[in-house]
């Protein structure tokens, strides 16, 4: 899987490399069945000074049939990118139940039993 990073703002970076090389193994270990050539992972890290100190975490991965993005806002780096990335690998479940066909199996067991009654 191809990982890029952008930062904007942002000073410390070690420990937000450190968290993102873990987060990156978990989606690594969810997508071994995917081509890792046709994955890429963006990630955006920017600090938001305005209203608050906050840090804004943009994470999308581009999958050969979709596109799944999250976002997140925290007072801290590291807390905005698990956020983000725990997010965006929910979304990830979710396009792979949908890929088994989970949503239509669901569906028929539901009926089944409705007509059962």
């Amino acid at each position: 899987m191809k990982t890029h990073i952008s930062f904007r703002d942002v000073a410390e970076r070690q420990p937000i490399l450190t968290e993102l090389g873990r987060q990156v193994a978990k989606f690594d270990r969810q997508l071994k069945k995917f081509a890792p050539d046709l994955l890429d992972l963006r990630v955006s890290l920017k600090r938001r000074t305005r209203r608050g100190d906050l840090f804004i975490a943009s994470v999308t991965l581009h999958l050969p049939m979709s596109q799944l993005h999250a976002s997140e806002e925290a007072p801290h780096a590291v807390v905005a990118l698990k956020h983000a990335c725990a997010q965006l690998m929910r979304e990830l479940k979710r396009f792979k139940a949908r890929l088994r066909g989970d949503d239509k199996r669901r569906r028929a067991r539901r009926l089944r039993r409705r007509a059962a009654l």
